[in-house]
């Protein structure tokens, strides 16, 4: 590693650490915000309670003091519906004013929208609450908060027996006007939810469930449960700016940025510092020993600046340099010229490569190329798509079975393997050996292997493995011919005029087949056909080639005969397996033989 990276990797490690401490200084003053914001979370939720405890108190006071009003009284005892109080609800701004007789029969009723200033009559749903409910647990003395819902209206209220005669009830509908009232209060927008799960619960010493809700950076949400006497609990929301964690954290961010700015300049001017007077200086005779390494070049010169003990340094090894170059030069050229003696006295081509470029080759090598470019004009056509290197080439092509082939002089073709042996760090001899013979061998083997004797079509296992790869590519017609009474041609006339014919058939079918079909023989008088055609042409194209077999004259020594052929034929594509098609057309020249010979039939 370079003494600049080490340097550099040295601060780098030392910013990254000083980072990760001021980082976590930080983020203990933005954690003791969060314990702060819980604090004044909770201080508004408990003034929250205060505030509602003062309502509920007002209403407390005003059902008593309306219990012990003498009217009201001699109302209930004389269970007097049609008296007439003046707008009590109204007068104190509250919602309901409701009285009861000892059987939770409503008696007297105001149902006052505060908001709209208007009375409103009283709902069945609401007489169904009395009548049905259990109104001792609402009469309980302590100073809890109840709430309930009328007509999916939020109330606040507070209810009183008075004597054996019956009840009063007094409601403030939790509105508008009254979250207003609070927010303004509170300082904090406060609304209603009708729904919400309570989520990392807290608790307050009024009773209320509440949790906080911290997903947005500028706001911070808080969720009140209330608990409803008649239905399920409904939720009171809490808006508050979070000023002081927003503070803090701009306060952080800029602090972080600050460091961040300071400690890159310090870092720079550092840098700058060290290197102009130790690394720059250093870095240069590292390079120049590198390069005397790789390139063997002992005529390098380290440049020398001040009078100090690098310069020193790179004066001597400058003199080391010459002495060095001058001893060895002459000892290096004849070396270089013992080694392409031994690689021109050698049989096969030879060449040294560094893996891309070659270095050297010995006279066959530029007997049969001529020069380096013609080689690599090669290998570039071999290695036209994956852009190997030389030395990958090499490797791919360094087996019998795998050959490169090489154009010579434009149009000789002949084929090589290659070996492989490192005599050093990034220098390797390449041994080119000649297999154009063994390869011409080999493929003519494999012709043969392929190709039916007797009528040079495909053989049947050829034909068969066409067949199956044509059938993963494309759709395409299949045709089965079978001579017709092969047999009794044999053994009336023999079997060379029976080879002769089979010959001669295979012949005339391929000279009327596109270039693309393919023809091979199945055995005995049998021939396979695959068209490269659409259905529609099939039938046609059957029926083309059997009356050229019928309508064909074949003349052999004394004798002029004709033949004719049966054909089965169906069209393949990827639904089957060929085993399939073969058995549909084989059944389809059963059909023709069994029905008159000399015919097509399609299945």
């Amino acid at each position: 590693m370079k003494i600049n990276n080490k340097i550099f990797l040295l601060f780098t490690s030392l910013f990254i650490l000083l980072l990760i401490l001021i980082y976590f200084i930080l983020k203990d003053r933005e954690l003791k915000t969060l314990v702060l914001e819980d604090e004044i979370v909770k201080n508004r939720v408990n003034s929250l309670g205060k505030i509602l405890d003062t309502k509920k108190l007002l209403l407390d006071n005003i059902a008593y003091e309306y219990s012990k009003n003498q009217a009201i009284i001699k109302t209930l005892k004389q269970k007097n519906k049609n008296y007439k109080f003046h707008e009590i609800a109204s007068n104190l701004d509250i919602s309901y004013f409701i009285l009861l007789d000892n059987k939770k029969n409503i008696v007297y009723s105001e149902v006052f929208d505060t908001s709209s200033k208007e009375y409103m009559s009283i709902s069945n749903n609401i007489r169904y609450f009395f009548e049905d409910g259990d109104i001792e647990k609402y009469l309980s003395k302590s100073r809890k908060l109840k709430f309930t819902t009328f007509e999916y209206e939020k109330l606040m209220f507070s209810m009183v027996k008075i004597e054996n005669l019956g009840y009063i009830f007094v409601a403030k509908a939790i509105n508008a006007d009254f979250l207003n009232e609070l927010s303004d209060i509170l300082n904090t927008y406060v609304s209603l939810l009708p729904s919400y799960t309570l989520e990392n619960t807290h608790k307050e010493s009024y009773g209320f469930k509440y949790d906080i809700n911290r997903e947005e950076k500028e706001n911070i949400y808080i969720n009140i449960e209330v608990n409803d006497y008649l239905n399920d609990n409904f939720y009171l929301f809490l808006k508050m700016k979070r000023n002081i964690y927003n503070e803090i954290r701009q306060s952080n961010k800029l602090l972080l940025e600050l460091f961040f700015a300071s400690f890159i300049i310090f870092i720079f001017i550092i840098f700058v510092f060290i290197n102009k007077i130790f690394t720059s200086r250093i870095e240069k005779i590292s390079n120049t020993v590198k390069s005397v390494s790789k390139e063997k070049d002992l005529v390098k010169n380290i440049e020398l600046i001040y009078d100090d003990e690098i310069t020193y340094l790179s004066r001597k090894m400058n003199e080391m340099f010459k002495t060095i170059y001058e001893s060895q030069n002459e000892n290096i050229k004849k070396e270089r010229d013992f080694l392409q003696s031994v690689l021109d006295s050698q049989q096969h081509i030879i060449f040294i490569t560094d893996g891309t470029q070659i270095q050297s080759a010995n006279k066959k090598f530029l007997d049969l190329f001529k020069n380096s470019n013609s080689f690599m004009n090669n290998i570039a056509i071999l290695d036209n798509k994956t852009k190997m290197s030389l030395l990958n080439v090499a490797k791919t092509h360094s087996s019998i079975d795998k050959p490169a082939k090489f154009t010579i002089n434009n149009s000789e073709e002949k084929y090589f393997v290659f070996d492989i042996s490192k005599v050093e760090i990034k220098k390797y001899i390449v041994c080119m050996n000649d297999v154009s013979m063994y390869n011409k061998k080999i493929k003519e083997l494999e012709n043969k292997a392929s190709v039916d004797e007797l009528t040079s079509c495909y053989n049947k296992n050829t034909i068969i493995d066409y067949c199956k790869y044509w059938l993963n590519i494309k759709d395409f017609a299949l045709i089965i011919v079978d001579i017709d009474r092969f047999k009794s041609i044999n053994d009336n006339y023999g079997h060379f005029i029976g080879d002769c014919i089979l010959r001669d058939v295979a012949l005339l079918l391929k000279q009327h087949l596109h270039s693309d079909d393919l023809i091979g023989r199945f055995g005995g008088e049998e021939f396979i056909i695959a068209v490269n055609t659409e259905y529609k042409n099939l039938k046609r194209i059957a029926n083309r080639l059997r009356v050229l077999i019928e309508q064909k004259e074949f003349f052999y020594e004394k004798y002029n005969l004709r033949i004719t052929a049966s054909f089965g034929c169906t069209y393949c594509t990827k639904e089957k397996d060929f085993d399939d098609y073969f058995n549909i057309a084989d059944e389809a020249l059963y059909k023709a033989k069994n029905s008159g010979r000399n015919k097509v039939i399609l299945k």
